[in-house]
């Protein structure tokens, strides 16, 4: 079982790193899913419910965490978590896995960690009463050297004036004087792609997105062209919607890291 379990989390490691990202086919079945987070092949929802995990652990509460992930034939396979008293209580749930051993799994650990580079993220449980003894529950990659084309256009202000766009490699900038101040040619360097392109995976851009309209008009607009796929969204700055702060939040990211330059 947990060389299955091994196997499937090397699997998605590989998927959400580079194929799956041209094209995500939503599996049949996805809204009935309860989980808490929900890995379909590297796009992740409602990752923000990982931290608040790790940071309730921190504070010794008592707390609890699914997570489901999707495999290619579109059956998800759970990692329900239970932290009590100082411990740590895993059920590996295969039971709507049709290709799976269609079983519940338990085991005992002493310790979650989350660990981050620049190009991965993971979550893994270790101290494990097993003969692996660590477990990854969670691995998202953003390795944009992995992707065949990464480009976007995102426009923004007031009557979304100002425009940061790698697809045509131009920088536009609004003086707020009636005047407009452009770059011509403009590229990003190698390190402001990957902490964008991060940021664009953790706030998981590949996904239906459900914005509130706070607004007459849109506050920003984001295209991205990603291998074969183009994703494009206008929305408001709400801080009532998730989806609208989350997206948000990318952009001011994006914004920030070209002003910096």
């Amino acid at each position: 079982m947990l060389k299955k379990l091994m196997i499937f989390a090397f699997a998605i490691s590989i998927l959400s790193g580079c194929s799956t990202i041209k094209g995500i086919d939503q599996p049949k079945g996805t809204l009935k899913n309860n989980a808490d987070v929900v890995d379909i092949h590297g796009s992740v929802s409602n990752l923000f419910k990982m931290d608040d995990f790790v940071k309730k652990v921190n504070e010794k509460e008592n707390v609890s965490i699914s997570i489901s992930h999707y495999t290619i034939e579109g059956d998800p396979i759970y990692h329900n978590i239970k932290y009590r008293d100082g411990r740590f209580e895993l059920q590996y749930d295969t039971t709507q896995d049709k290709f799976g051993a269609g079983k519940v799994t338990t085991y005992s650990c002493e310790n979650f960690e989350k660990t981050e580079t620049n190009t991965e993220m993971k979550y893994t449980l270790k101290g494990c009463s097993s003969d692996v003894q660590s477990i990854d529950v969670l691995n998202l990659s953003y390795d944009v050297s992995k992707q065949d084309l990464f480009q976007f256009q995102l426009k923004y202000g007031d009557n979304q004036a100002n425009e940061i766009n790698t697809i045509d490699m131009k920088l536009v900038k609004d003086l707020k004087n009636g005047q407009m101040e452009g770059v011509s040619d403009f590229q990003l360097s190698n390190e402001e792609r990957q902490n964008i392109y991060k940021k664009m995976v953790l706030s998981n851009f590949l996904s239906e997105k459900k914005f509130a309209t706070c607004t007459e008009k849109p506050d920003f607009y984001l295209k991205v062209k990603i291998n074969g796929a183009v994703r494009e969204y206008n929305w408001s700055d709400c801080t009532t919607n998730e989806d609208n702060k989350i997206m948000t939040e990318l952009a001011n990211t994006i914004i920030e890291i070209v002003n910096s330059n």
